[in-house]
């Protein structure tokens, strides 16, 4: 059994696809590298870099970023969409649990990994995102509203095309499968402890998100 006691453990939650081999995750590699959004070309950190920083420019009118690093901004991206080196871990597993069950092909099963985080991540913490040489685990401002509300920490991945194995690490991990028959329940149930799009997205995205949930699945719609 799972003991989540240590204050060192974060969360991940991943829906499934339909792979060449079935069902399954997309592993622990952040969206910069998978094959989903990299189509028919290989990875490319020039292209990584730039639409990180056509991001930055574009949307730097639209949000107070004054006191933002490159880690800031890069996070602030990878929760509009943009893929990027960064995957999304939570310290409540709740929060995780709520993206494996609302992520990914709903005919699916779906996924939560969760690590216990070692000092030498730790460690390695960078403001930098660029500059990582190991995977590494990284913190950002808590004037994200999104980052903030999700509890969210990241790791960051030096080379975003290749899985991370945490046992090549020896970084304690588990892994925890909720089938599809019963995503609808933990949907249910996590909606019960107010985890929602409303308020995990927390603007208006968020609400129309979460509506539109409510209508496919005939669930309270509440005031």
């Amino acid at each position: 059994m799972l003991s989540t006691s240590h204050a060192g453990w974060i969360f991940c939650g991943q829906g499934m696809r339909q792979g060449l081999a079935g069902c399954e995750s997309y592993g622990l590699r952040p969206k910069a590298g998978r094959a989903d959004c990299l189509g028919l070309r290989d990875y490319d950190s020039s292209l990584e870099r730039l639409i990180f920083e056509t991001f930055k420019r574009k949307s730097v009118r639209l949000v107070d970023a004054n006191d933002y690093s490159d880690l800031d901004w890069l996070a602030l991206a990878q929760h509009h969409g943009v893929p990027t080196r960064l995957l999304d871990w939570s310290s409540n597993p709740l929060v995780a649990a709520w993206f494996a069950v609302n992520g990914g092909n709903m005919d699916n099963d779906c996924k939560i990994f969760a690590i216990l985080v070692p000092g030498i991540m730790r460690n390695r913490a960078l403001t930098n995102p660029f500059a990582a040489t190991h995977v590494s685990y990284a913190q950002t401002t808590p004037s994200i509203e999104r980052v903030f509300r999700q509890h969210g920490v990241f790791t960051i991945y030096p080379d975003p095309d290749r899985d991370w194995d945490p046992d090549a690490e020896n970084v304690p991990m588990h892994r925890l499968t909720i089938p599809a028959a019963n995503r609808s329940f933990f949907r249910r149930i996590l909606g019960k402890f107010g985890l929602d799009h409303q308020r995990l997205m927390t603007d208006i995205d968020g609400i129309g998100a979460d509506l539109a949930l409510r209508y496919l699945t005939d669930q309270e719609v509440a005031p």
